[in-house]
């Protein structure tokens, strides 16, 4: 009986990871998330996969961080790839990714400025006296 319970639990426990590793490596930004959200439902499913003994290393992590954001980031991924090596912690490139979210909420998809969203006075002086 304890052996045919085992057998179940280690079956269960198989199929466990391999749903978990499909969800993590099929998953892509919800396009009503922020980047803060999109970073946290990676690093949980990173989590997941850990506490069943399939840990995801932060190369892979930030890979997949990097590969399932949407088109807009595209200019944004082609500057990481320029980023030293040591500098690609998964702290810099969710810095990285905070700002460029927030840039990219100061233009509209015809590149003209959005000054009502503004909040720091001192960024659109800045902005307007560099232009």
């Amino acid at each position: 009986m304890w052996k045919k319970l085992s057998t179940i639990y280690e079956l269960k426990s198989e199929t466990n990871k391999y749903l978990l590793q499909q969800r993590f490596f099929e998953y892509k930004m919800n396009p009503n998330d922020n980047i803060a959200t999109h970073i946290s439902k990676v690093e949980t499913l990173a989590q997941q996969m850990k506490d069943l003994g399939e840990p995801i290393s932060d190369v892979a992590l930030i890979t997949k961080i990097i590969c399932s954001l949407p088109d807009k980031y595209k200019n944004f991924i082609t500057a990481w790839d320029s980023v030293s090596s040591e500098e690609k912690t998964l702290e810099n490139l969710t810095a990285r990714l905070l700002k460029e979210e927030s840039l990219q909420d100061h233009w509209d998809s015809s590149g003209n400025f959005k000054p009502d969203l503004l909040v720091d006075s001192h960024w659109a002086y800045l902005l307007f006296n560099s232009l």
